[in-house]
């Protein structure tokens, strides 16, 4: 098999390299320079319809020969600078001169793409790789203020999802390109690595569980000139990550003007509960933001832009009363909630976001430059509802007859340490979720000794989990040239902090000494005389690099490019307040330890771990304009000092067979290094597990522990992939088409395992190692994985049509669609168990995509957009759908949203938007086990989201000075 791909790409090689035909019987010489008389450079000037042409020189003069005689069209290409097309008549035997003046013009963003290549940007149609080039308006002009659904709605390769109760993936939430986990992607800012969020993504969609990506959730989308979605392999030209692609994110550089951008909407039909639904609009998820960006001017040629954006998020709920509830409201428990616990998006509150983009000419060949940002929010969301009578560690508890019993706790015991039930608690049975022994309660409620957070907390109560998000990031650089050597030298710094916080749970360990406190008052807690708040702790990670880029053009055809890299990252997690993790004088009696819900970070858990790496690659470039015929070769090698060396390589190429129709082709190697944080950190969380139909403490400890290796457990290495795509373009006039299918090929893959029950034996193993401490509240764990291997194959479909009508209306057709299937082929079935395998295949919906039609109209005020997306059938691991019996569990069926918007120009400086997200009001299938279970109306993963139609409206005003 490696015989048959390295003799294809040879024969590639040898045709892309191939010599034209001699046909030519004179030739054309010229100079083209800008409106100014200055010589302009890279000029692309082709006749076309032969497929022969030339770049021109320094001096802007450029050579054609061996051109038939006759009369010929010439075209001059140059990004910027609006193309020209001339006549020339060609005399055989003589030289014709033919010169040329291109005027500046506003670069057509969709078209013109840096990431992919280290020679000169080309269009996207001339890109040996498939890379999509979304303008900022196909971004900005959504009512979403974040950014990652917006990206989701235009990219059909991309998605996201809601995360309601995912432990700290609720703040920052993963998002997949290619169906593939979040860390697969690199994500580039101004072709700068972004740095990672410093959540680890405990319990995602199961697709993302473990990873530990960028979140791209916190750009705005006023600063962005355009964003460039690479969809191939690029780990041997940008290193570890870039598995599934790149994203990079091109802020603007104006040195004037700018806009101010005022938007509000909401879920204006959400059936929501009243604690809800507290904002001005009907409905719940009420939002607005007021953004705002500028360009000033820096000396006489350099620029600052600088964008900032505030705004509020309310949260939405979807649920319905759970029957446990139910039972306790007609059993008389007249303190239980309703909803008990609430399903929705979190709620996103003071959220800044600061960007800054500038840079600054030092001579005429070379410039300094700079990004940066600076954000911070509030994000906060529930847990599960814990019930007052059944709760196991809180309230519950089984006897020696594994009979359901109130946890009652023993005050005199706890003082003196000895447990001989001093204070002569009753046995109180529990019955179908209900107390049945009415007097053993009451004897119980009366007995000052006698513990119960029924005493307490009557009705129960749901945790409120939340995080206030810092995340900053700086980059500076100098570049320029050295005769025709490019040169890049750059530095760079990010941080993620995520300051942890949790109210109205309990450390149940002790007893009626909660940390009561004032702070915790919102919406969601009940009039009660105390709300345990408490502080878990911090994950915070930061990122160091120094990199170095250089490119030299051999000749107008090959370009050489070499540069080095050093990066290290830091991942620690910094201790809770004490209540958070200590064991209290009950924690003997059975009442956990911990904040329930989110066990605190105590001496145990913290820790502070770095890597470095350093990297060096290279890569040659032939490019023949005449022939229209790429080809590229990169490689990279890169040590790591945790687990040593890896090399890596790509090959890619492109044949234009003639003017409209060309093939492209890619053979790439790749790796993703773990992060340290999935090495080293240790999580305890309670979630819902949908086999038992209740909740439970759930650990994932390292897998180097000894308890770990012996289920299997490893220390973690490289993930490492094979990428293999092929594709072709088609391009005539107005109208463009591509079609790639590309195939990853992933071993070694990384993610968590399945989850093992604890045995006495395991517990004493995990205290000895000290990875818990006594009284710990685990009941069962997993560790991260290093063992199984995915092949994941699609197809990406992307095409567009630009209809000009009467009186100047445009009418523009576009449409994206992606169909991905990924196979687990090679795991280990002692650590990846068959639900984890269906949601790694089945996750996400295999085929989506978009069609979208925007008409302006003649006039040039008003324009109109209709959007279509279509979501394919996906498997919800953790509330799966059946139709009839629970045990047969099938696929959610596929969904067709609609999205619409309006704007209108009241002049050229002030524009009026309004619109809607899903404005059918189309929601998923209703999963069937909804009161039965933790009360979620749909599946917590659905991936076009369960809110609802979004109604918004948006103001804009831009204004701009010379």
């Amino acid at each position: 098999m490696k015989t048959r791909i390295i003799l294809a790409f040879a024969s590639f090689a040898l045709l892309a390299l191939a010599p034209p035909s001699v046909l030519a019987q004179g030739s054309l010489e010229g100079t083209v320079s800008d409106e100014n008389g200055m010589p302009l450079p890279d000029v692309q000037v082709a006749i076309t319809a032969l497929n022969i042409g030339d770049l021109t020189d320094a001096d802007g003069n450029y050579t054609i020969e061996q051109v038939p005689a006759g009369t010929h069209m010439v075209d001059f290409r140059l990004i910027g600078y609006e193309p020209v097309s001339m006549q020339a008549t060609v005399t055989d035997g003589e030289t014709v001169r033919l010169d040329a003046t291109m005027n500046e013009a506003v670069i057509l963003l969709e078209a013109v793409a840096v990431v992919g290549s280290r020679a000169q940007p080309r269009t996207v149609t001339e890109s040996m790789v498939p890379i999509d080039i979304i303008r900022s308006s196909d971004i900005t002009d959504q009512g979403d203020t974040d950014f990652a659904n917006l990206l989701r709605n235009v990219v059909p390769s991309f998605n996201v999802n809601i995360q309601p109760i995912s432990d700290a993936a609720t703040f920052a939430r993963p998002a997949n390109l290619r169906s593939l986990a979040p860390d697969h992607t690199l994500v580039l800012i101004n072709g700068k690595r972004r740095h990672r969020t410093a959540v680890i993504t405990w319990y995602g969609n199961g697709l993302a569980d473990g990873s530990q990506g960028p979140d791209i959730a916190l750009i705005p989308g006023l600063a962005l000139e355009q964003a460039e979605v690479l969809r191939d392999g690029a780990a041997a030209q940008y290193g570890s990550d870039a598995i599934a692609g790149v994203m990079n994110f091109v802020l603007k550089d104006d040195r004037s003007g700018g806009s101010v951008e005022v938007k509000t909407g909401g879920n204006l039909l959400g059936d929501t509960s009243n604690r809800v639904d507290r904002g001005v609009l009907p409905g719940d998820g009420d939002m607005y933001s007021i953004s705002a960006n500028v360009g000033l001017p820096l000396g006489e040629e350099g620029f600052v832009n600088l964008t900032g954006e505030f705004g509020n998020t309310l949260p939405t709920d979807r649920s319905v009363q759970r029957n446990d509830a139910n039972r306790l409201i007609a059993s008389g428990n007249t303190r239980v909630r309703e909803p008990a616990q609430i399903w929705g998006s979190p709620e996103v509150s003071n959220e800044i976001k600061l960007w800054v983009n500038a840079g600054h000419p030092i001579n005429d060949q070379m410039e300094t430059y700079g990004h940066g940002n600076y954000v911070t929010k509030q994000v906060e969301g529930g847990f599960y509802f814990r019930n007052p009578n059944t709760r196991s560690g809180v309230y519950g508890t089984t006897n020696a007859d594994d009979e359901d019993i109130l946890l009652v706790g023993d005050l005199l015991d706890a003082q003196d340490g000895v447990l001989d039930g001093s204070a002569g608690c009753p046995e109180v049975r529990v019955e179908n979720g209900v107390v049945s022994d009415q007097a053993a309660w009451n004897e119980v409620l009366n007995n000052p000794n006698c513990f119960t957070f029924q005493k307490i907390l009557p009705g129960g109560f749901t945790p409120q989990f939340g995080a206030n998000v810092l995340d900053a990031s700086a980059v500076a650089g100098v570049r320029g040239t050295r005769g025709n050597m490019n040169w890049d030298a750059s530095a760079s710094w990010g941080k993620s902090n995520m300051d942890f916080y949790m109210y109205n749970t309990v450390n149940s360990s002790l007893g009626p000494n909660q940390p009561c406190s004032n702070e915790g008052a919102s919406p969601h807690v009940p009039d009660q005389e105390c709300t345990p708040y408490f502080h878990p702790g911090i994950y915070d990670q930061q990122e160091i690099n120094f990199n170095l880029d250089l490119s030299y053009p051999l000749s107008d055809k090959i370009n050489l490019a070499g540069g080095g890299e050093w990066r290290q990252e830091r991942f620690e997690i910094e201790q809770g307040d004490e209540p958070s993790w200590v064991e209290g004088p009950l924690a003997t009696q059975g009442f956990t330890p911990g904040s329930n819900g989110f066990t605190g970070f105590g001496p145990l858990t913290v820790g502070d771990w770095a890597r470095s790496n350093f990297a060096g690659y290279g890569d040659v470039e032939y490019r023949d304009l005449e022939l229209d015929r790429n080809l590229s070769v990169a490689g990279r090698i890169e040590n790591f000092s945790d687990f040593g060396r890896t090399i890596n390589g790509k090959v890619a190429g492109r044949i234009g067979f003639t003017e409209s129709f060309a093939l492209r082709a890619s053979l790439s190697t790749g790796f993703r290094a773990p992060t340290p944080g999935q090495q080293n950190a240790f999580n305890i969380s309670t979630i819902y597990d949908p086999e038992i139909m209740d909740l439970t403490n759930n650990g994932t400890i390292p897998s180097t522990s000894l308890l770990a290796e012996q289920y299997g457990g490893r220390p973690l290495g490289p993930e490492k992939s094979v990428n293999k795509a092929l594709g072709t373009v088609f391009e005539k006039g107005p109208f463009i088409l591509s079609a790639d299918f590309f195939q990853i090929t992933l071993t070694d893959r990384l993610t968590t395992s399945q989850n093992f029950t604890l045995s006495p034996a395991d517990v004493q193993r995990l205290l000895q190692e000290g990875i818990i401490r006594p009284g710990g509240v685990l009941a069962r764990f997993r560790f991260f994985i290093n063992d199984f291997e995915t092949r994941t194959r699609g197809l990406d479909v992307v095409g567009s049509y630009r209809m000009e009508g009467q009186a100047g209306a445009t009418t523009t057709f576009s449409a994206a669609w992606n169909w991905t299937s990924t196979k687990v082929t090679d795991f280990n079935s002692s650590t990846l168990s068959d639900t984890r395998i269906r949601i790694l295949q089945e996750g996400l919906p295999n085929i989506r995509g978009n069609v979208t039609v925007n008409h302006a109209f003649a006039n040039e005020k008003t324009s109109v957009l209709v959007r279509a997306s279509y979501w394919g059938g996906y498997y919800d691991g953790e509330q799966p759908y059946y139709e009839s019996d629970p045990g047969n569990t099938i696929d959610y069926p596929a969904r067709t949203l609609f999205d619409v918007e309006a704007t209108h120009s009241f002049t050229d400086y002030l524009a009026f938007t309004l619109g809607a997200q899903n404005v059918l009001n189309t929601f998923p299938e209703e999963y069937p086990g909804a009161a039965a279970g933790v009360g979620n109306t749909y599946g917590q993963f659905t991936p076009f989201g369960f809110n609802g139609a979004f109604y918004y409206a948006r103001i804009r005003y831009n204004f701009d000075w010379e």
